[in-house]
């Protein structure tokens, strides 16, 4: 069966798989299998790009067109859902709770982003608004 992400909401679907099949394929070093069937995952026409890359962060754009595969949670914040959110928070936003700011990107990574890539700020940002 062939489930496409937009008949069914929070489940893998075909295209997820063979996106963590052409992971694994590159961080085992086999440039080529993971090429094909990254390939496969571009050209089926079900995944795109957002317009604006700080789009991908916003609550109602969940399961959006660049969303490969997504865990549902309950909402309500602390209390309901999944507390795990809270240590990928900043501190100001958890209140001390979680990783209080602790789980932030290293320099390494910072420093892979091309000047002016507007990728970088809706990414990266510290605060959320």
């Amino acid at each position: 069966m062939d489930l496409q992400p937009s008949t069914v909401s929070g489940r893998a679907t075909k295209g997820a798989a063979q996106a963590l099949l052409g992971k694994i394929y590159l961080t085992l070093g086999n440039d080529s299998a993971a090429e094909t069937v990254l390939r496969a995952v571009v050209t089926d026409g079900n995944f795109d790009l957002v317009d604006a890359p700080a789009d991908l962060w916003v609550v109602a754009n969940e399961l959006n067109v660049e969303s490969m595969f997504e865990v549902q949670f309950m909402e309500g914040g602390y209390g309901e859902g999944n507390g795990l959110t809270g240590s990928f928070s900043p501190s100001a936003l958890t209140g001390g709770f979680g990783a209080g700011g602790r789980n932030r990107p290293t320099l390494d990574l910072i420093n892979t982003w091309e000047a002016g890539d507007l990728r970088f700020k809706a990414s990266m940002d510290t605060m959320y608004y």
